[in-house]
């Protein structure tokens, strides 16, 4: 019969066994601060079940530019992020100044931030996965009709006038021709001279495509 000093050291041993196959290594997340409050969080809550190595938490603020990168600086002295990234639209307009966009891209990059812009709105990187559009000037208002062209032959839709979400029906097509748009994207990207901090860049132009070759790459490397 075992002694009782045994006996206790083999139910440490077996608690110790039991927290070990319970603990896992924390991911990092990664803190998505976007304009949107319903296209842009729908899009990239789905797009976490693609990548196991890092954590995404995407929320929608209803700010734009200047602002919403003013509220990233804030969220992320509120959690422990290991990126955060600002996901906002050009969006010319009448009553937009006219360096409100260069002035917010220049905020997030002396407060470390990334930007994942768009000219002129977020939906031209939902476009690039459908066409090889050149790039010329779109003005936002065309990008549902667009799509809507596209989709209506695969039988799916996009309500821009309505609740603006990426449905699962939409997202998974998206997710089926996710190395094209990036191909597309960077290639636009490129051939305009753009680069990260662009606030003279015209339409259209992305840059989302560089936030998912990040998580990509990510998702790619040894070791972690």
């Amino acid at each position: 019969m075992a002694s009782k000093r045994t006996e206790r050291r083999r139910a440490v041993e077996a608690t110790h066994s039991r927290t070990s196959r319970l603990i896992r290594p924390v991911k990092p997340q990664i803190l998505l601060v976007c304009e949107g409050r319903n296209t842009e969080p729908s899009y990239f809550d789905q797009l976490q079940a693609q990548f196991s190595r890092v954590r995404l938490k995407a929320i929608g603020e209803g700010y734009n530019r200047e602002s919403l990168v003013k509220r990233a600086i804030t969220l992320r002295q509120e959690g422990n992020y290991a990126e955060v990234w600002c996901v906002f639209d050009k969006d010319p307009g009448f009553n937009v100044p006219s360096d409100s966009f260069a002035k917010a891209l220049q905020l997030a990059q002396n407060h470390g931030l990334r930007a994942a812009w768009s000219n002129e709105a977020f939906e031209y990187w939902l476009l690039l996965h459908f066409v090889d559009y050149n790039g010329a000037d779109m003005q936002r208002c065309q990008y549902d009709a667009a799509l809507e062209r596209w989709l209506e032959p695969l039988g799916a839709t996009y309500a821009g006038k309505k609740d603006k979400l990426v449905t699962t029906q939409l997202f998974d097509l998206l997710q089926s021709r996710q190395a094209d748009a990036i191909k597309r994207a960077q290639r636009i990207y490129e051939e305009k001279g753009a680069w990260e901090f662009a606030p003279s860049i015209p339409a259209s132009c992305t840059a989302v495509f560089l936030l998912l070759r990040h998580l990509l790459e990510i998702e790619a490397e040894d070791g972690l």
